[in-house]
């Protein structure tokens, strides 16, 4: 059984991970910061803080590989319908051209590559506050889709297991 005060470092292990709204890459500089600072103390919190970051760098390896799709595919979807001469001489403004029949299979799948990274962002800000709450009731949370960079540590030693063999029956 965990101290309270152990579930609390705990829960604020993974409220850290919303610092990523606050500033730019708060949900891995709290949580390291945090984590350096009590995962010597116990293998729960050291658990506690490699899932964690587990789960925000799974986010950001997810965001990178989607935006490194939609990126080019929206920029060029928008950018192919205005015409290089029209920075040169002062005209600039978009074209009448962008309508429905201009909007290929790969500008909407770009586009929900985009709307994937919005709702993946919103649903990591509820699983870790969901993650805080079995926190304080010390309970360790499975983060979904995670992919383990840092190994978790076995919560206590695991005993060592002896095999006692039956005496040798004289008959």
């Amino acid at each position: 059984m965990e101290s309270k005060s152990t579930n609390i470092k705990a829960m604020l292990l993974h409220l850290g991970g919303l610092c990523q709204y606050i500033f730019p890459f708060g949900n891995f500089v709290v949580p390291m910061v945090l984590w350096s600072m009590v995962k010597d103390d116990s293998a729960y919190l050291d658990n506690h803080g490699r899932r964690v970051l587990n789960f925000q760098i799974s986010i950001l390896v997810y965001t990178v590989i989607l935006a490194a799709f939609a990126i080019p595919v929206l920029l060029f979807g928008v950018l192919k319908h205005i015409p290089i001469n029209s920075y040169w001489d002062g005209s600039f403004h978009m074209v009448s051209d962008i309508s429905p029949e201009n909007i290929t299979g790969i500008n909407i799948i770009a586009f929900l590559c985009v709307l994937l990274i919005i709702v993946m962002y919103a649903v990591s800000f509820f699983l870790s506050l969901i993650a805080a709450l079995k926190a304080v009731d010390a309970k360790v949370y499975q983060y979904p889709a995670t992919i383990v960079f840092l190994k978790y540590l076995p919560e206590e030693p695991l005993a060592q297991t002896v095999e006692i063999s039956p005496p040798d029956s004289p008959y």
